[in-house]
């Protein structure tokens, strides 16, 4: 069983992974915190499917260690 929820947390950690690097890089936050600009090419109420992925695989992942530490002890 532990080997089990080993491999996929190691899975979704590699799914996890992929979906950080198809994101869209937020330059403009970094202009932003330089105070240059402000909203610059950055919609902060923007949140699309790729965003709230990488929520819900963070979550899994938190889960699948959780259930992980239970088994071992």
């Amino acid at each position: 069983m532990y080997t089990l929820l080993v491999i996929l947390a190691i899975l979704a950690a590699i799914f996890m992974i992929g979906i950080v690097l198809i994101q869209s890089s937020k330059e403009g936050d970094l202009i932003c915190r330089f105070g240059r600009y402000i909203n610059l090419l950055v919609d902060k109420k923007s949140f699309n499917i790729v965003e709230r992925t990488t929520l819900v695989i963070a979550g899994v992942i938190v889960i699948i260690c959780v259930i992980c530490a239970y088994v071992v002890s």
